[in-house]
């Protein structure tokens, strides 16, 4: 019995290796669709378009910062970023805060009134991080958390969506 199983499985391990074998060649037909791919979309050619799904767009003040972000690479979203902040620009403020208040027990106040601000200059996300349904806001900031912010965020988004 033992020699029929093993004899089995050497059979089936050699029909699927022979079986892989042909899949993995290169054929003379997928070198031509691949040569016509590359002399349609060279590789030299890099997209400039790299704002896709982004509302900032390369020359705004907040592009920088933002891309930044979505690379993670906090340090330069932070250098971009804080003089925005610090001449009260709400969105970067946002931006900032979001990427500060869980970094260390330091940092967590500064974030959590810098989303206030936020707030209260007319980011609706900044109103909305302190909804009582936000965990963030319930693990870092409890005592923010507010009905009075959803509204808030709830009237701000009616204000941009008439422009």
């Amino acid at each position: 019995m033992k020699v029929i199983i093993t004899t089995l499985l050497l059979t089936l391990s050699s029909i699927a290796l022979t079986g892989c074998s042909k899949a993995t060649t290169p054929q003379q037909a997928d070198i031509a669709v691949f040569e016509q791919f590359l002399s349609e979309n060279p590789i030299s050619s890099i997209n400039p378009s790299i704002d896709i799904a982004s509302i900032y767009q390369p020359g705004d003040p907040l592009f920088e910062g933002v891309l930044n972000i979505q690379r993670k690479l906090w340090g330069e979203a932070k250098k971009a970023l804080q003089p925005l902040a610090d001449k009260k620009n709400p969105e970067a403020m946002y931006w900032l805060a979001t990427i500060t208040y869980g970094s260390s027990i330091y940092d967590t106040p500064k974030a959590g009134k810098m989303l206030i601000e936020a707030a209260e200059l007319g980011n609706p996300y900044a109103a909305l991080f302190f909804s009582p349904d936000s965990r963030y806001c319930n693990m870092y900031f409890k005592n923010q958390c507010s009905e009075k912010w959803v509204e808030k965020a709830q009237k701000l988004f009616a204000e941009q969506a008439e422009y």
